[in-house]
């Protein structure tokens, strides 16, 4: 997961992503924080453990939005790991 922050940090809008990081500095640098979420996504299943087939895609985004969920008041500040 990785956060893009506007300069000004305290107050503003979050809006979760799944990728796509151009848009999301745009987004970023017009005052609203962005939170890209990395999820697996692969049609069949994969010895690799960073490919997995579906639900686990959907899981990584909705774990990322519980992120956000319970870092609402310091999400716009916080580097996510």
């Amino acid at each position: 997961m990785r956060l893009l922050h506007p300069r000004r940090r305290d107050g503003v809008p979050v809006l979760l992503r799944r990728h796509v990081p151009g848009w999301g500095k745009l987004i970023a640098a017009n005052g609203v924080a962005v939170v890209m979420v990395d999820f697996r996504n692969a049609v069949v299943p994969s010895s690799v453990p960073e490919v997995a087939a579906f639900p686990a895609g959907l899981n990584d985004c909705v774990s990322g939005l519980k992120w956000v969920i319970a870092n609402a008041p310091t999400s716009a500040s916080t580097r996510a790991g």
